[in-house]
């Protein structure tokens, strides 16, 4: 018969990849992604790993392989790997990466990505994180972090001069407005309001209370932090297999 491919890798991050899933192709028997419990002993230092960036670090890379004007987003759309893995793109338009800029959108696989960022697997996901602005530290305190992570940069309101009067931050449960004059900041949760009619007995949205807000002052980038790490795996000792964890 003919010779196998025989791929090594020091480390699989505790479980590896159907070989179509990584390079495109046809499914070879041999090549299939299995559990790797072994991998995750101490002096591995590659079963788990974390690269941290600012967003502007992270848009010089990604807009330098990919021409898609001024980096928007990146994602992957699913499916991904038995192992969790980022794929190639598939046929039906999932898999793969999701590179979204100003002017085009960029698919490509979860390899090439990696290449480009010079990351030591497919086995990641991408966590964007916003700080709060300066001036919302004693708000998030004094409301007791109810209002959550910051989910967008800071931007300020402007008078007819041009003079800043609010600076104003999206968070995961509504936004934080500070009166730039009074010191005064305001929490305002954005939600429909569902209301009961008992005359038809039918529950109408009346709403949103909030509306958005323009957005296009935004703070620099360097506000703004991207990390890319490998998802959790837990062992199930009833079946013996490494479970990815959402």
């Amino acid at each position: 018969g003919d010779p196998i491919q025989a791929l090594y890798s020091s480390s699989s991050g505790g479980y590896t990849e159907n070989n179509e899933n990584v390079w495109g192709g046809t499914a070879l028997p041999y090549l299939r992604g299995v559990p790797d419990g072994p991998d995750a002993v101490s002096a591995n230092p590659n079963h788990t790993w974390k690269v941290t960036m600012g967003w502007r670090s992270f848009k010089s890379v990604v807009q330098n392989h990919y021409s898609v004007g001024d980096l928007q987003h990146v994602d992957f759309p699913k499916p991904y790997g038995v192992s969790g893995r980022i794929t190639v793109v598939r046929s039906g338009g999932g898999g793969g990466v999701r590179i979204v800029g100003s002017r085009d959108t960029a698919r490509v696989s979860g390899w090439a990505f990696r290449d480009a960022l010079d990351l030591k697997d497919t086995l990641f996901r991408i966590h964007y994180k916003t700080r709060a602005a300066r001036g919302f530290t004693d708000a998030l305190a004094a409301y007791g972090g109810a209002p959550g992570e910051p989910a967008a940069p800071a931007y300020h309101h402007f008078d007819a001069t041009g003079e800043p009067t609010e600076l104003v931050q999206s968070f995961e449960r509504g936004t934080l407005t500070r009166d730039l004059a009074g010191g005064d900041t305001t929490w305002i949760w954005a939600h429909n309001d569902f209301v009961w009619d008992p005359h038809t007995d039918e529950m109408t949205i009346r709403g949103p209370i909030l509306e958005d807000l323009d957005q296009s002052c935004a703070v620099p980038d360097s506000a703004r932090r991207v990390t890319l790490s490998q998802p959790t795996f837990s062992w199930d000792p009833a079946t013996g297999l490494e479970v990815l964890c959402s």
